[in-house]
This record gives structure tokens, sequence and C-alpha cells, in this order.
């Protein structure tokens, strides 16, 4: 704190790394399009469009990450919070007028791509506002600082796809060994529906891991154990209800989100509400956990954690394919709870 130097080497440094690499993703990702759209036996007409602004989609989010860092590491959520919630109304609204007008695939990826550019800007207006010292130019680079920084980061790293890959492999499973683009967007619904479970618990995760760096740097170990015993009731609380509540409710959700179904949709309606449930089960077993996570990377112990997200990867890619080629679609989620369950015990 105060160290004004150190603090522009640090987000300067990171923020070259994080250009550089998706960069290089993108340039690869552009490069082997065609390849991929045919390995999952994606014959949409905008597909190739979709998925190159994905790509851009996620060079933009992880390039400018950086900002949204600090503003949850001086604890301004109200400043993150209200960025993304600004963005994903403006989104929303973009995405039913796109939709109306026909543009299909193609609008759901445009709106997205916006909701991207409002809140990376946002982000980046917020940053500079809470923290009038920073400055941007390639002088703070610091190759002694990206070590340190890279020794750190890496493992994070391979947490993050590890998590990344095992919600999303699965897909890539269905649409490779099953080659039915239609289950692929039928579990890709299911994700969608538990994934707000996880968007509301991990509103708190980020303050508990700036939290948690500063009370270790303090060496305040009761303070820690408090804070992780209060944050894991908190995670209960609210984890605990959502996911019985998709359990119980899964096929009005399902309605309530697609509207009501035609006679020949009632079966996809029927996998939406099995991968919503399944899911959200997957995705509770590993928020369960988020609290423990956070006060660990706040104190720099990050070792179980790349131990656990490697397990969760293997378990969840062996596991899948296996049943998916033995159960199909239903195999596929079976295969992501066993691993996400064995990954939380692992942890604990």
């Amino acid at each position: 704190k105060g160290d004004q130097e150190r603090t522009n080497q640090v987000i300067n440094t990171g923020l070259l790394f994080s250009a550089v690499f998706s960069l290089v993703f993108v340039a690869v990702g552009w490069a082997m399009t065609d390849r991929v759209l045919t390995w999952v036996n994606c014959d949409l007409p905008d597909g190739r469009f979709a998925f190159r602004v994905v790509l851009v989609i996620f060079a933009t989010n992880y390039t400018l990450l950086i900002f949204r860092a600090i503003l949850n590491g001086l604890l301004r959520l109200d400043f993150e919070h209200g960025t993304q919630l600004t963005s994903a109304v403006i989104g929303a609204v973009c995405t039913v007028v796109l939709l109306e007008q026909g543009w299909a695939l193609k609008g759901l990826v445009i709106s997205r791509l916006l909701m991207t550019v409002l809140s990376s800007v946002g982000f980046v207006f917020f940053a500079r506002r809470v923290l009038p010292s920073m400055r941007l130019g390639l002088r703070w680079c610091s190759g002694p600082m990206f070590k340190r920084l890279f020794h750190f980061g890496w493992k994070i790293q391979v947490a993050a796809v590890s998590e990344i890959v095992n919600f999303h492999v699965d897909k890539l499973l269905l649409g490779a060994l099953l080659r039915r683009t239609a289950l692929v967007a039928f579990y890709d619904i299911g994700a969608r529906i538990s994934n707000v479970i996880r968007t509301v618990s991990f509103m708190l995760l980020g303050a508990i891991e700036a939290a948690s760096a500063e009370l270790f740097a303090k060496d305040s170990d009761a303070a820690l154990a408090e804070l992780y015993l209060r944050a894991s009731r908190y995670l209960v609380a609210v984890t605990a209800p959502l996911c019985v509540f998709v359990l119980l409710f899964a096929e009005h959700i399902v309605y309530f989100y697609l509207g009501a179904p035609a006679p020949d949709a009632l079966k996809g309606y029927t996998d939406i509400a099995q991968a919503a449930r399944y899911l959200s089960l997957a995705g509770g077993a590993l928020l369960l956990v988020g609290a423990a996570k956070s006060v660990a990377r706040g104190m720099g112990v990050l070792g179980p954690e790349v131990r656990a997200a490697v397990c969760l990867l293997v378990l969840n890619a062996s596991l899948s394919f296996v049943l998916v080629l033995e159960y199909g679609f239903v195999g596929a989620l079976r295969g992501t709870l066993v691993a996400s369950l064995l990954s939380y015990a692992y942890y604990m």
C-alpha cells in the first residue's frame, strides 16, 4: 500500500502478458476455426462468425481482467457489480431486439460482445477513478515482476482453465461422439440455468480473497478462521436452497425460460431440465469449497487447489467420454457430477 511504482509494475506487466497471450490465442483459434467446427459437427450457417466473435470476447475479457481485479482488490464491489449489472441489462435488451429482427445466433454473439465491451470500458474507467496513481506504459513493465507474477499466476490459471474445461468438455464430447448439435444446445441451456447459482454465490468470493490477503498480512489467524467459517455458512445458506429449488422445479424453470413447448419439443425440454439438475448439483459441490479456496488464495496457498483442479479435469474428461458412449446425453451429465463430487472430496 502506497508503493506506487510496484503497483504500476504489477498492473502493466500483467496487462502486457495478458495482451500478448490473448493475441496468440486468437490467432491460433482464428486459423483453426474450420477444423474446430468440423470436429464438433457444427453446421450452423453463422457458426464460423459466432466462433470468431467468441474468440474476440475471450481476448477482451482476458486482457482487461486486471482492471476488474483492481476494483476487487480494493473492495470496490459496488463499482464492479454495478458495471456488470448495467452491461447485463443493456445486453439483454440488445439480445431481445436482435432476436426479434431475426438475427438468431449472430444476434446472440453480437449482444454478448456488446456486454463485454461495455463491462470492460466500465472496469477501466472505475479502476482509474479508485486508483488515480495508476499509470500505463511499457516503461512500467518489469522482468523481475513478471517472474513473481508468473510463479503465482500459473497456478491460478491451471485452476481456472480446468474449471472452464470442466463445464465445456461435455459439449465437445456430445458433438463429437453423438453427432447431434441439438444435444449440445440442450446441455448449454441447462448450464445457463445452473449458472445462476454460481453467479449469486460468487458475488461474495472476490471480497473473501481480498479480505483474507489483508488479514494474512497482519498475521490475524483467528480472524482468518472466523472469516472462513462465516463465508462457508453463507455459501451453504445460499447454495443449498437454490440447488433444491432447481431440483424440484427444473421443468417449470425451463418452461418459464423458453415458453410453452411444441408437442415435438417435449423431449428436448426434458433433456434441458435434466441437465439443469445434474449441473446444479455439480456446481453446488464445487461452490462448497469456494470459501476455502478464496481464503487459501489470499494466503498464497495454491497447491491443493491446483491438484484438485487437475483431478477434476482428468476425471471429468475420462468419465464423460466413457459414459457418453454408454448412456448418451445423460452420461455426460453423470460424468460431470461424479467428477465434481470426487474433486470436492479430495480438496476437503
